[in-house]
């Protein structure tokens, strides 16, 4: 990945962002939100499984990822469900 698509990311999660994936037991419930970064442990998360960031969206795009959840092929959609298999995999 290329540096500035790294920086891009990282900007992405420092403003507001809420989690509209399943919860990871320990880590993470639905719906919480992380203002001026993520905690630690989400971090971690983040970076073993990628797909997370997919459902850390900015305040402003809550609606449109939200209604993309509720279409059975959408990326938020498979990411969500991969989400839950991680957490279950994982018994954390």
């Amino acid at each position: 990945m290329s540096e500035k698509k790294k920086v891009q990311q990282q900007e992405e999660t420092k403003g507001t962002v809420i989690y509209l994936g399943p919860e990871i037991p320990g880590i993470v419930s639905a719906g919480a939100v992380f203002k001026n970064g993520l905690t630690a442990k989400m971090e971690e998360i983040v970076k073993e499984f990628p797909a997370v960031k997919t459902l850390l969206v900015p305040v402003k795009d809550v609606v449109k990822k939200k209604k993309n959840l509720n279409r059975e092929l959408s990326a938020e959609r498979i990411c969500y469900e991969k989400i839950a298999e991680y957490a279950t995999r994982k018994g954390v």
